[in-house]
């Protein structure tokens, strides 16, 4: 509920920054960074719900990772960030984003418990790893662009990995699946010089898509402050909200031998030192 509001105030603002820039006279595109790498920390909490079915009834049950499972609810990653601009006023744009998000927990169940095709009974212990990697690539141009504000339309690819292994003590059962699904998304990029060397970033991307054997779909909701006292060097402050859903079928090119669906949410600060020209 909350990220809805904040888009929609994001919206709202939007609208009213573009009709000022339109206003605006055509600027040179100097006063935005024609190359950009960042790197820093991302703390976030993650909701993660996994369903694996099995493959002779088509059923299966979802199961809440976090509190079913025990795997760690927060993490901490080091994350990478960069774009570079083209053109004579710096309108092309492309950038690159990558982080992972790998945690894993331990429980011995309380009941009964089914996993695809695999059974545990009550008083098994297990050890749940849930490894994600995100590695994103869109290009964005500049669609109104002033000396205060840049405002683009982008379109790209965001590629996630995901990997799942449970190991059961005393149980001698072991679980390891893995697979990668793209997804090509949709957006927008917001850039607003607040004052001298104080800038907010924001973006968008949102997509749904059905491929083969895979169906998912994604929202990714950025928005940050940067502060620019140095010449080439930058820092940075933002939050970001990831809302993720894949299911993959066990036919396919890809040859998964299960029908899996994963649901995540991810909400994170993001705080990062900025390498610019």
């Amino acid at each position: 509920m909350v990220s809805h509001i904040l888009r929609g105030f994001l919206f709202v603002g939007l609208a009213g920054l573009a009709g000022s820039a339109l206003a605006a006279p055509v600027p040179t595109g100097g006063q935005w960074d024609k190359f950009s790498i960042s790197l820093g920390g991302f703390a976030s909490r993650t909701s993660s719900t996994l369903t694996l079915n099995d493959t002779n009834t088509g059923l299966g049950v979802a199961i809440d990772l976090e509190n079913t499972l025990n795997v760690k609810s927060r993490f901490d990653t080091v994350r990478l960030d960069s774009l570079y601009r083209w053109g004579q006023t710096n309108r092309h744009q492309i950038e690159f984003h990558y982080f992972k998000n790998n945690r894993e927990g331990t429980r011995t169940l309380d009941q009964d418990l089914t996993i695809g095709n695999e059974f545990y009974p009550a008083g098994t212990t297990l050890t749940t790893g849930l490894d994600l990697t995100f590695a994103n690539i869109d290009y964005a141009y500049a669609i109104v662009q002033s000396d205060s504000v840049r405002l683009a339309l982008s379109g790209g690819l965001h590629i996630t990995g995901v990997g799942l292994r449970i190991d059961s003590q005393g149980f001698n059962v072991q679980e390891d699946e893995n697979f990668t699904a793209p997804l090509p998304v949709l957006g927008f990029r917001l850039d607003v010089a607040l004052a001298k060397n104080w800038n907010l970033n924001a973006k968008f991307d949102l997509f749904y898509l059905e491929y083969e054997e895979f169906t998912g779909g994604l929202s990714d909701m950025y928005f940050g402050v940067e502060w620019n006292p140095f010449k080439h060097v930058g820092f940075g402050v933002g939050y970001n909200n990831v809302v993720y859903r894949v299911e993959a079928e066990g036919t396919g090119p890809s040859d998964l031998g299960y029908t899996g669906k994963v649901n995540l949410s991810i909400n994170g600060l993001l705080l990062y030192a900025k390498y610019f020209f």
